[in-house]
Formats: C-alpha cells, sequence, structure tokens
C-alpha cells in the first residue's frame, strides 16, 4: 500500500490501514474505481509519510545483519528518549533522527 502511494499510483483499501486517509485512498465504489481511479495527494501522503518516520517508524529490517544493526541503533535511541516521539514532535523539541553506521 504503502509502496503505491510513494510512487503516486491509486490505491483503494479493504479493511485498516495506517494510510488509509481520504486525502490518499480512494472511496470511490469499485466499478468506478477501476475504471476511473483518483490518484492520491502526493503531497499531503509525503507529508504523513515525514510523521510516521519521525513518530513511529524505524529503518532497518530483521533479515541482514547490516538491517538489524541499522534498525536496533534506532530503537535503543527511541527507547532511552526522555520524550515521547509524539509528545516532542507536538511541542517542537523532537531532535532529528540520526543516520549514524558504524565503520569498521
Amino acid at each position: 500500500g504503502q509502496q503505491a502511494l510513494w510512487r503516486g499510483l491509486p490505491l483503494r483499501t479493504f479493511g485498516r490501514a495506517v494510510y488509509a486517509k481520504p486525502d490518499f485512498v480512494s472511496t470511490q465504489p469499485l466499478a468506478e474505481f477501476f475504471a476511473r481511479p483518483a490518484r492520491p495527494d502526493t503531497a499531503a501522503y509525503r507529508d504523513f509519510r515525514a510523521y510516521l518516520l519521525e513518530t513511529s517508524q524505524v529503518a532497518g529490517g530483521f533479515y541482514s545483519g547490516r538491517a538489524r544493526r541499522q534498525l536496533l541503533r534506532q530503537v535503543v535511541d527511541m527507547m532511552l528518549a526522555p520524550d515521547d516521539a509524539y509528545d516532542a514532535l507536538a511541542r517542537g523539541t523532537a531532535a532529528p533522527r540520526q543516520r549514524l553506521r558504524a565503520v569498521t
């Protein structure tokens, strides 16, 4: 779903999704969606994505050592942060996430 939105492709959801917002996801009836799909508001989606990246999403993955190291670095920082990410962003005190990697 988010890959389609990132690329500006029309998207229809069936069920719940964090990105199922009227600006991004079509609410058209199916026949209309397949005949004339409405494109998402890409600027609004990019703002929403930036919010997610700042508050709850972490880069990395589970399937490679490199991706796990990237993930763990950010998760530890988030867990040890003095403020909740949502509160810090709302107050304007959120520090930018550091994009660090170990050099060996």
